[in-house]
């Protein structure tokens, strides 16, 4: 599949390999371009990050809505460009095509529910947000008097009314990043794979198909727009 021939709305994980060290951020399809795509942007600490510096290796995995199944292209250009209206997007271009990955756990779908955390050995229980989840991983967000270290065990637990799904999880806490001046967003690595989990994810991920279907993004395509300026 070439990277032009995703759904928008695809759920899009970027690598970073700087070095031994590899970063993972999470966006998502807002358009498609000739030869790419332009995907939402990402911020860190409100600042717009750049994939250009010397030395980063760049791959991506999109989890295709329109096929459930997840590609992945490496070696990706991405450049940030804002649009004549201002828009800002992480352009990414490849003319290689992208190879279908046998990773269901590739595809993280969000949940925005409430839930309970209990954090290492403190027996205390936490108000969190469970933010999304995978089969292999989840995230959640708290206040940040919840102090947790990467390698802390958690037991998440929340329900899902949409899906009669009820799910009580252990997993490791691997980062952390503040949402803002309150509230922190913890990623965690589950425990164990789950059936359970492979099903749910599924479901929410054909949920949210229905809804774009449904639902349109604009009456402009941004490819039909002036040239764009690199940001």
């Amino acid at each position: 599949m070439y990277l032009q021939e995703v759904e928008k709305e695809s759920n899009i994980q970027v690598i970073v390999g700087i070095g031994s060290q590899v970063l993972e951020f999470q966006t998502k399809v807002a358009e498609v371009i000739e030869n790419g795509i332009y995907a939402e942007p990402l911020y860190q600490d409100k600042k717009l990050l750049g994939f250009r510096s010397k030395g980063l290796v760049v791959k991506i995995q999109i989890a295709n809505l329109a096929d459930q199944k997840v590609y992945e292209w490496i070696n990706v250009d991405i450049v940030n460009v804002k649009t004549p209206e201002g828009d800002i997007y992480h352009r990414i271009v490849s003319k290689q095509p992208g190879k279908q990955v046998n990773r269901r756990n590739g595809c993280r779908v969000w949940v925005g529910l409430d839930g309970t955390a209990q954090i290492g050995t403190n027996k205390a229980v936490h108000d969190v947000i469970i933010k999304d989840i995978s089969v292999n991983g989840i995230s959640f967000v708290c206040g940040k008097d919840v102090v947790a270290e990467p390698g802390t065990i958690v037991h998440l637990v929340f329900y899902d009314d949409a899906t009669r799904s009820s799910f009580r999880l252990g997993a490791i806490i691997v980062r952390s990043e503040e949402v803002d001046r309150h509230k922190v967003m913890y990623g965690c690595r589950l425990n164990q794979e789950s059936s359970a989990i492979s099903k749910y994810v599924n479901e929410k991920q054909r949920e949210k198909l229905r809804a774009t279907r449904t639902v349109g993004m604009g009456t402009v395509p941004l490819e039909k727009r002036n040239q764009q300026k690199e940001v």
